[in-house]
């Protein structure tokens, strides 16, 4: 199941907190680039450890559906 839980301004950046089976992510976008955070079930980063980060890219374009979200994650592992 992916579900968008809510999008806020969290310090210096808008963050998506988001569900993805079992599993809770925060995506924040400072302006610049859009980096992944594993995340709890109130929406509070748990580890500042980038999962993945795309530069020049959009909230939108990494959150708009769970297609997007999981090839999104899928690069992000590849790369580290």
């Amino acid at each position: 199941m992916y579900k968008i839980i809510q999008i806020e301004p969290q310090s210096n950046m808008i963050v998506a907190h988001i569900k993805l089976n079992d599993k809770y992510y925060c995506v924040g976008d400072d302006g610049y680039s859009v980096m992944i955070f594993k995340g709890d079930e109130s929406g509070n980063i748990v580890s500042w450890i980038e999962i993945a980060r795309f530069e020049n890219r959009m909230l939108k374009d990494v959150v708009q559906n769970k297609s997007s979200f999981r090839t999104c994650l899928l690069i992000g592992q590849k790369m580290s």
